[in-house]
């Protein structure tokens, strides 16, 4: 017989948010105002300790010496000593996302790479003067290390995050908001993204030779609506948790499959690590090599490292530097066309690249691309459809419905057509629709195995 623990908590993401969380809400609701921040920063470094010794040491590290940096910073009037220090800051982080993603396998340690770019954008905002040193190590650490952010992010900007240090009020609306998001980010990860990724992995488990062309191009969506609906479910759970907290933390996904451009697409894809690459990365180089012939390699530079960011691999830099000359190409040459062209032709330009970066993605390797593109024309053994890919067209038609009606403005527009007049009805059903929502997701979540970021992920 098993445990109970293990009977109602079949695996820790649920022992994390049935129990918890839970009695974290519980005991910073009845907490002092004085004591709540400190509260946070030490239930954040005890949840480190899930990964181990060694999570706890990697995320002490950026948080000591980022605030001791910074304070010494205030007192530095040289350029020179101010830019060492910021140095030794990305030499450190630089370091830890290193260890933390392509030298060990841990999920648990990989999260911690947002907390160093946290950590060494706030330390950039001291060095620029953009904002005095947080003296207070508790806020500070606080800030740094925030539980919730820890499986996907958002990256929180220090400047929106300061004013919210001190005087959050939560009220009701507050807290029906968080449980919304919340119970919206299961549904994405668990019923949405889940789903896809045994989709994809049943698809091809007769290998691409064996896929019919219908296979392969459901096996390429499913992809894509994995990964969509995985980091936006986890960053949707991670803005709702911090409702509760009463924190207001923004939007990290917006719809990145309606984009109508690679920029556009850049804009709306995990949100606030694009906004961290461009203020913190691409202004300086790009200020630095300004009418240099450098000047051209910066974007596709950046973005292959933003694919090795996702994981380790050459088809990951590949997808990401493809994706750079891209962006430039728009930039330099023909963004002007596309921007005059209809609104439906620049989706479809949009989704056409975005379409192939998948098509990079769901090859093992750069070699399988010709075969992968064969297969996906009917150039495989099982030609263009056989009886497998209709079964499991059929079987999973009703989440591909789920899949389009929300990555796309259609639930948007619907629910602005629809929309009940009195408040307090349109409230009440919403919060009936996503209670029902956090019930389903649990009763499935026992019933099904958990499909997590597999190895190569």
């Amino acid at each position: 017989m098993k445990p109970l623990t293990f009977l109602f908590f079949p695996d820790l993401f649920f022992t994390y948010l049935l129990l918890i969380i839970p009695l974290v809400v519980i005991i910073y609701y009845i907490a002092p105002d004085r004591l709540k921040n400190a509260l946070l920063f030490g239930t954040s470094m005890a949840m480190c300790g899930f990964g181990g010794p060694l999570a706890i040491i990697l995320m002490s590290l950026p948080i000591c010496f980022d605030y001791i940096a910074a304070r010494l910073m205030e007192h530095i009037e040289k350029r020179g000593q101010r830019l060492r220090l910021l140095g030794a800051s990305f030499a450190l982080n630089a370091g830890l996302i290193f260890v933390c993603k392509f030298l060990t396998d841990d999920f648990r340690l990989a999260g911690l790479c947002f907390y160093t770019l946290q950590s060494f954008a706030y330390l950039r905002g001291v060095y620029l003067k953009k904002y005095p040193a947080q003296k207070d190590f508790i806020n500070y650490g606080m800030y740094i290390s925030f539980f919730f952010l820890k499986p996907a992010g958002p990256i929180l900007n220090y400047e929106n995050a300061l004013p919210q240090f001190t005087g959050r009020k939560i009220d009701s609306a507050k807290i029906l908001y968080g449980l919304r998001k919340l119970a919206s980010g299961l549904c994405k990860k668990i019923l949405l993204a889940d789903n896809a990724y045994a989709l994809q992995s049943e698809l091809l488990q007769q290998g691409i030779g064996g896929t019919s062309a219908l296979g392969m191009w459901l096996s390429v969506f499913a992809l894509a609506f994995w990964l969509f609906f995985s980091l936006s479910g986890y960053a949707d759970m991670a803005t709702g948790l911090g409702a509760l907290f009463g924190f207001e933390i923004e939007e990290n996904f917006n719809k990145p499959f309606t984009a109508q451009s690679v920029e556009d697409f850049a804009l709306r894809w995990n949100i606030s690590f694009t906004k961290f690459i461009k203020e913190n990365i691409y202004a300086p180089l790009a200020a630095k090599f300004k009418n240099s012939r450098l000047e051209i390699f910066i974007i596709p530079a950046l973005t292959a490292l933003c694919g090795l960011w996702y994981n380790w691999g050459l088809k990951f830099a590949l997808t990401g530097f493809l994706a750079g000359l891209a962006l430039l190409g728009e930039k330099r040459i023909w963004g002007g066309l596309v921007r005059r062209l209809p609104a439906a032709l620049r989706h479809v330009y949009a989704l056409t690249l975005m379409i192939c970066g998948w098509i990079l993605l769901s090859c093992e390797n750069p070699g399988d691309i010709p075969v992968y593109i064969r297969a996906l024309f009917g150039g495989g053994s099982a030609g263009w459809i056989n009886d497998r890919s209709l079964s499991y067209l059929f079987s999973y038609a009703g989440f591909l419905l789920l899949y389009f009606l929300f990555s796309s403005n259609f639930i948007d527009r619907f629910v602005k057509l629809a929309k009940i007049k009195n408040s307090r009805i349109s409230a009440a059903l919403l919060t009936v629709v996503y209670a029902a929502a956090f019930v389903l997701c649990f009763a499935y979540k026992l019933r099904m195995p958990a499909f997590d970021f597999p190895a190569g992920w």
